[in-house]
């Protein structure tokens, strides 16, 4: 999984981290040392192959060279030399079900779907709520993150319901359904205007209104 989620750079995609790394910067070489053990470990050529991939990125030297000594000394494994490689796979359509992502990558070319937010969203440690549902790369033309924010009632960010994959297209998708407040009818009308203070009833706000609730309005936005 970790090979899919990496940026040719050497970056890893976090759209989908429930921990502090969400949205954030986490290099490839901070898996050099498990992917070096286990090529040695299991003869794995594949590993093998992205532990080499490791070595030539720009933070190897600062990640592992000035500071993973320690590692080979505890570890004698890690001295044997890396297995045979096998060629990585550079050109793929990966959709991981379980986190709703999506990555295509076409050799130096990547794209990067997610629509598996948390719901409801809650800013709290354990769970994923970044709005940014796309990106794109080309070499070392970043498109970092896209996020789409809907003017239906001032709804705020798009945040979709899931990922999902039907013939050959890939599907974001969200309904949102608001209350439509009409008018107070005459007999319920306060003429000092005071009005208990109340929660509305998708409590997005307080008013001291006295708010008579219409039909919902519905958006659905794919």
């Amino acid at each position: 999984m970790t090979w899919y989620y990496m940026e040719p750079d050497g970056d890893l995609v976090t759209n989908d981290s429930r921990r502090q790394d969400q949205g954030g910067y986490k290099p490839m070489p901070a898996f050099y040392l498990h992917y070096r053990f286990m090529a040695i470990y299991d003869n794995d050529g594949s590993f093998s192959a992205i532990a080499k991939c490791i070595e030539l990125l720009d933070h190897f030297r600062e990640e592992i060279l000035d500071r993973a000594f320690v590692n080979f000394l505890a570890e004698p494994l890690l001295q044997n030399k890396l297995p045979e490689s096998q060629l990585l796979e550079t050109d793929f359509e990966k959709l991981f079900e379980t986190s709703h992502l999506l990555r295509i990558r076409r050799q130096d070319k990547t794209m990067t779907f997610y629509g598996g937010v948390d719901l409801p969203l809650i800013v709290a440690s354990g769970r994923s709520f970044t709005p940014n549902f796309f990106s794109y790369r080309k070499g070392k033309a970043i498109l970092k993150y896209v996020r789409m924010s809907a003017r239906f009632f001032s709804m705020g960010y798009f945040y979709s319901d899931g990922l999902t994959k039907q013939g050959d297209e890939y599907i974001l998708h969200k309904k949102l359904e608001v209350p439509y407040y009409g008018p107070m009818t005459p007999g319920r009308r306060d003429p000092d205007g005071d009005y208990e203070l109340t929660p509305s009833l998708n409590r997005r706000f307080w008013s001291k209104l006295d708010l008579q609730l219409s039909s919902p309005v519905s958006l659905v936005s794919r």
